[in-house]
């Protein structure tokens, strides 16, 4: 018999479930936040999930380095796909590129994934977790 995960190490899944929740509903209100915490806590009920393991390191500067450097790919490719989208040219041509990653954490292969497909013109198709 497998043993459940304590509430405490499934809380950052039921955060980001709540905020997922929100974001989809547009508004803060308190039946959205409440609807939230019973969808989340049935959720994780039901569908049995893995505990999400964080690594003890967080590093604000870091961080905020991420998200500036993102949103200025996202702008940045935008403009280069609504540029490639209305020019007299032929559609530039594709290819795949592989990267090696140097973890083995499943939450940062998905956050480099999402991150990357998130960017306008770029696609993640393949991950492979044993090779990183």
């Amino acid at each position: 018999m497998t043993r459940r995960p304590s509430w405490l190490a499934q809380l950052p899944l039921l955060v980001g479930l709540v905020v997922l929740w929100l974001a989809l509903w547009g508004h803060i209100d308190a039946i959205s936040v409440v609807t939230g915490i019973a969808f989340a806590v049935l959720v994780v009920q039901v569908f049995r999930l893995p505990p999400v393991e964080l690594s003890s390191r967080f590093h604000l500067g870091w961080t905020i380095v991420l998200i500036g450097r993102f949103l200025f790919w996202v702008m940045r490719a935008s403009f280069q796909v609504a540029w490639y989208a209305v020019r007299p040219k032929p559609a530039p041509v594709s290819s795949i590129i592989a990267v090696r990653m140097r973890t083995n954490s499943d939450w940062l292969l998905t956050l480099a994934a999402e991150v990357n497909i998130l960017v306008p013109g770029s696609v993640v198709v393949d991950v492979d977790r044993m090779r990183g």
